[in-house]
């Protein structure tokens, strides 16, 4: 462009760059989201928010989302701890001593 132009002489210029300002300062400040204006809030109730497609809409309903997710985890690990590896084999055979140190199955002892 030439660097020559001025447009501060022409009006309908002026007018259009301020409606511009005065849309764009109004879009800037309605489209901040609710959880980036409170930074009290922890980070993972705002990624549990944010990552919820609109069904979480609060801290508190938030917050029962996490305390339901622990308790889940939590029952998963004491299952896989206890119980989950209870597996009855038959072909165990116990191993005892005599009273001469020999050690081996009881069928095989003399």
């Amino acid at each position: 462009m030439d660097g020559d132009l001025d447009l501060s002489k022409n009006i309908e210029i002026e007018k259009a760059l301020k409606e511009f300002e005065i849309k764009s300062q109004a879009e800037q400040t309605t489209q901040t989201p609710l959880v980036s204006q409170n930074t009290e809030i922890p980070k993972m109730i705002q990624v549990v928010i944010k990552y919820s497609g609109g069904s979480v809409k609060n801290e508190r309903q938030a917050q029962y989302v996490l305390l339901g997710l622990v308790i889940i985890m939590i029952s998963i690990s004491l299952y896989l701890f206890f119980g989950g590896s209870k597996s009855k084999n038959t072909n165990t055979r116990p191993i005892l001593m005599n009273p001469e140190g020999m050690v081996g199955a009881p069928s095989e002892l003399p």
